[in-house]
């Protein structure tokens, strides 16, 4: 469990924006990415934020995101308005496919833990992480592959925090 982001590890959560906090002005901390809705006219906004204003809520996840995110945790959570407040507290470290997609486990959103080392390792993560779309995909019903992708961020892994097991939401499979 990451220090700054509950559901991110502290080595995956990059700062991509320069201060100041386009929520708060906060010229002191590192902004990340976030995808909000524009207040006035309800269209995609991509801001900086820093992590006090992101983990303490005071910056609205775009609708279209909320929305998709809403759909995937009534699916897989007993609990999904406590996981989709969850998501919102959490940043936008990575879009695959410009889907609001986060593995689900346990009843809790699972941690972000970054990306493969190197391309080569990235071939193997189908053989440790069971691969994530809206929903777990099995690697019980699916033969063994290699993971193809031209770099290491099309592949995003994930560990639940409770039991351990492992997930990944990838561009190329």
């Amino acid at each position: 469990m990451g220090s700054i982001f509950r559901y991110v590890s502290d080595s995956a959560a990059k700062a991509v924006y320069e201060p100041p906090c386009d929520v708060c002005g906060d010229s002191e901390s590192p902004c990340y990415r976030y995808c909000a809705d524009d207040e006035n006219d309800s269209a995609y906004m991509e801001i900086g934020a820093c992590a006090a204003c992101i983990s303490g809520g005071k910056v609205r996840r775009h609708r279209v995101d909320l929305e998709e995110f809403s759909e995937v945790a009534g699916k897989h959570s007993a609990n999904p308005a406590k996981l989709v407040d969850a998501y919102c507290r959490t940043p936008d470290l990575f879009r695959i496919n410009g889907a609001a997609d986060w593995p689900i486990c346990c009843d809790d959103l699972c941690e972000y833990v970054g990306n493969p080392p190197d391309l080569e390792v990235t071939k193997q993560v189908p053989s440790e992480y069971q691969e994530w779309s809206y929903g777990p995909f099995g690697t019980e019903y699916c033969a063994p592959y290699e993971l193809f992708a031209e770099c290491v961020e099309e592949v995003l892994l994930f560990g639940c925090l409770a039991c351990g097991k492992k997930y990944h939401i990838s561009n190329n499979t």
